[in-house]
């Protein structure tokens, strides 16, 4: 049963500060309405009651994606929660060695389209470090985040935003499916953040 607790937020259009009730955990299989709610940004919408301006306000919460027996843990930046408190949770001992951690709703998004068309994520991100680590020095010094933004016939596309709009690159399916028949995984048995600083500690 998810425990309601409760948040601090502050409205950035304006400075109203209150608390709202919210949930530590939360179910993101096919069934529910999170997952589009993820995808499109929209989880963490919040709706100011004095100037009545939706903001987002993030905070702390376990997703869990029983279909695929995966757990994402989502831990805004500024926030400090430990994560040995979340891997008190019954659920984590249930689920098996899929735990990950995300920073931010790209990232969040991202695992959840991953993991919808059957991919995955170490490899992915392995192919992310490929694809910047291959373009011109000039475009790779503008990317700072690369995403994986799903798949159309046999191309998977990723997208990465620039501060004058977006960089986009399609890669054949066969790429994906050469490095995974190629590489193993090594998976932990702990919450893990996969990205391109550490990915090459996952596979083998």
């Amino acid at each position: 049963m998810s425990q309601i607790v409760t948040h601090s937020i502050t409205c950035p259009h304006c400075g109203y500060v209150g608390n709202i009730a919210v949930t530590e955990r939360a179910n993101i299989d096919s069934t529910t309405d999170n997952k589009e709610k993820i995808i499109k940004k929209n989880f963490f919408k919040f709706r100011c009651p004095d100037c009545h301006k939706d903001f987002q306000a993030e905070y702390p919460v376990l997703f869990e994606n029983l279909e695929n027996n995966l757990l994402i843990y989502y831990i805004p930046p500024k926030e400090t929660k430990m994560i040995s408190r979340v891997e008190r949770m019954s659920v984590v001992n249930a689920m098996g060695n899929r735990l990950r951690i995300v920073n931010n709703q790209n990232e969040l998004s991202e695992k959840l389209m991953i993991v919808q068309d059957s991919l995955d994520d170490i490899i992915i991100e392995y192919i992310k470090h490929v694809i910047v680590s291959s373009v011109a020095k000039e475009q790779r010094d503008k990317i700072k985040d690369l995403y994986y933004a799903g798949t159309n016939n046999d191309q998977l596309n990723f997208v990465a935003p620039l501060k004058d709009g977006t960089y986009n690159v399609n890669i054949s399916k066969s790429m994906y499916l050469n490095y995974n028949t190629k590489y193993n995984i090594k998976e932990a048995y702990r919450f893990i953040k996969i990205d391109k600083d550490n990915v090459e500690n996952f596979i083998f």
